[in-house]
This record gives C-alpha cells, structure tokens and sequence, in this order.
C-alpha cells in the first residue's frame, strides 16, 4: 500500500506536530503555526474517503486496537478500508496559501537559537536542542500570547544534537560528551523547573531513542549502544516509577560484531552493515534474554552510502545519500528519491505515530502510511508496536501518551 501524501510548498527547516497544531519552522527565522485539524477539513475530498483521510492525517489511533481485530479479520471489510487509503494515496493533495491562511493560528519570530539541530515537544512543551544547548518554551494555547512562548529558557550549554523524551525525562546526545537525561518531571507542573542532569554514557552519543523505559544511543565513530534500565512503579497504579541504570552493552554487543551504524526505538534495534539491515527485537520485559536478532535484509546499493536511520510504527526509515527508504510492517520498501533537508517520525505520539514528515529545499511532505493498521503488532519486523490507550497517563493528561 503505497503512501497517502499531502505537500505545503515553502522553505522549512524543522516541522513538528503535537495536539492538533502543525509548527512549521521557516529557513526565514520564523515559526508558522496550522491549525492542523481544520486544515485536513478544508482538503475536497468525497464523502467516501473523508474517513481516510482523519485516519491518514488525524487520527491514526482510530483503527488500532483490539476493538478492530474482529471487523479487520473479515476480508470484505479489510478490503473495503484498504482500497479507501488506496484511493485517497492516488490523489495529488497540495496545500495553497489561502488554505494556511485560513488555518493559520500565529506567526512570530523564532524565539531559539537558529538554525538547530533537532527539536520535539512533549507535555505542552517545546525542546529545541543546537550548538547553544538545550532550550524550553511553553506551547500550550491559552497559557502565552504566542503559538511558541518569546520567553524560552536554557537548561543546558553543551553542544546538544539530538533529543528524545519518555518517562518525564529527556535524552540528550551531546556528541563526544554522551548520552545525557535530564529530569523534566516538573515542567509546567511547578514553579520547580531547574531539572535534574546526569550522565548516562560517556560513549560518543550523536542521536538517541528510548525504548520503553531504556535509551539507545546511535553513534558514527563508535556503532551505538543501550543504555539498559530497571524500571520499578507504575503510573496505571498510582506508583511513581523509578529507573535505575543496570548496564550499556554494545552494538557489537548486541548483534555478536559487525561494524556499522545501529538505531532503536521502543521494541526494535536495527544494524546498517555492508548493504544489509540485522533487525533485533527488544523485549526488557522477559526473564530471560531481552535482545533477540530476528532477521536481515538486503538493501539496493545505488541509493549510496548510509545516512541516517529512524523506527517508527509504521516501519523502519533508511537515509541513503540518494533516497529515503521506508521498509514498512507489511508490503514493498518504499522509495522517495532525493536529498532532504531534514526528516522526522513521531512513534511515541498517539495521534501521528503514522506520520513521515519530510522537507526538501522548496516543501514539506507529510506522508501517511496505513498498511499497519492489519498487522500483528507482536510479529512484525519492521517498526515498533502501535500506542494504544491503555499506555496513556489518564490521571493527569487523558490525551498525552508516556511519550508526549
């Protein structure tokens, strides 16, 4: 099944999507902000692919679950919701000006440092990590004048590349200085908002994921490495969780040597080496062994040198010097050509875990993949396991998942 794709013409560095507001950075030092649900009700489609497309662009929790395992297991009805996503992934979906105009809900100067080198949101809060460090503004509507608060602060002056966030904590690869967490338990909850920053590797750290309540931190010179923790408490009972470090082992480690570059998120760590990608099923859960190699594939050489990798729900993501690869859960590895300026995937969001957001040097594609919606969560070798609803921290925030 191929992807469901809607294109913003425009220069953009960086896009992030969280509560149904789309942020588009511009290469102009601005930050655009969509509402992004209204913007999906403005596109003309027919009545018969308006589900398609809330599935597609809004709402990726609506066909997951065991509620549809039944329906799903009726082949007329997969059929049926199967050829909807096919036919809304033939049409070609651009946005105009006066679309954004219309769903426009601010537009202001760049309150970070510019350009950065990545950026997340989580709890209302928007992390943006570059050169200068680790900066915090507030974007919950209602709480600042603008869609970004003008007021951000730094919490960190180490040279910062990259930036995850789970369990109330945030990972940070500083390059030759680490993989670093730094406590943010009490953002936008207290007038405590110092946070607490501790080493967690002293390995060069250059990208970094969690996986469930561990880290994984990706490495060119050095391959990558988890950094496994013991988790004790539970938020579905009340229990404050705790995590303790218990030990980092290697990718070589991992997938008994081999060179190359290695990437994880959630339940799956992947290996780039010579041409192929060795796929490992992390399972911190079992008594027994956690890690387990579960496979291999082959990857085409013209598509050049090995860039960059990324897990998403939906499946794995390949940047090669000339092309992104997506290998989805079920179907063909799917191909887009070309050299991007930056792309993201959001597996811990509950709402867009089926998004690919790339930008290339004149637009931003936001990409749809549903195949995985009729896939065996368990099973599947490429990408992680769906978020469901009961992963969610209902006593606080009933629509923000462990992952924000």
């Amino acid at each position: 099944m191929q992807p469901v794709t809607l294109v913003i013409p425009g220069q953009f560095w960086d896009s992030q999507i969280y509560r149904g507001r789309l942020y588009l950075f511009g290469r102009d030092g601005s930050i655009r902000t969509l509402d992004w649900d209204r913007l999906i009700g403005t596109l003309v489609l027919p009545a018969r692919l308006r589900l398609a497309a809330e599935c597609a662009f809004c709402r990726s929790d609506y066909l997951y679950g065991s509620n549809w395992t039944l329906f799903f297991s009726d082949p007329e009805i997969k059929e049926l919701v199967t050829s909807k996503f096919e036919t809304l992934a033939k049409k070609k979906i651009i946005i105009s000006e006066a679309q954004l105009q219309q769903c426009e809900r601010g537009r202001q100067d760049n309150p970070f440092s510019f350009p950065h080198t990545d950026s997340l949101i989580y709890w209302r809060n928007m992390f943006v990590v570059g050169d200068e460090g680790v900066w915090r503004a507030t974007c919950d509507p209602g709480r600042t004048r603008h869609p970004v608060s003008s007021r951000p602060r730094r919490h960190w002056d180490c040279p910062t590349i990259s930036v995850a966030a789970a369990y109330r904590s945030l990972a940070l690869a500083a390059g030759p200085e680490g993989l670093w967490e730094l406590d943010v338990h009490h953002f936008g909850l207290s007038s405590d908002d110092s946070g607490t920053l501790s080493r967690v590797a002293d390995r060069g750290c250059d990208a970094c994921e969690f996986m469930f309540h561990s880290v994984y931190g990706s490495s060119y010179e050095g391959g990558g490495f988890l950094a496994e923790f013991e988790r004790e408490g539970s938020w579905a009972t009340g229990e404050p969780i705790q995590r303790t470090l218990s030990r980092v082992l290697s990718g070589r480690e991992i997938f008994g040597g081999g060179e190359g570059y290695s990437w994880g998120t959630r339940d799956k760590i992947y290996l780039a080496h010579r041409g192929s990608v060795r796929i490992a099923r992390y399972r911190p859960f079992r008594d027994d062994d956690h890690i387990e190699i579960i496979g291999d594939i082959r990857i085409q050489e013209w598509k050049g040198d090995f860039v960059s990798g990324g897990v998403a729900t939906f499946g794995a993501i390949l940047e090669y010097d000339n092309a992104i690869v997506v290998i989805p859960s079920e179907g063909s590895p799917v191909t887009l050509r070309g050299e991007p300026v930056r792309w993201r995937v959001f597996p811990g969001s509950r709402h867009y875990q089926n998004h690919l957001h790339t930008i290339y040097n004149d637009e931003l594609r936001v990409q749809s993949f549903n195949q995985d919606y009729f896939v065996d969560q368990r099973a599947k070798l490429f990408g992680t396991g769906a978020v469901f609803a009961n992963e969610f921290n209902t006593r606080r925030h009933p629509t923000e998942s462990l992952f924000g």
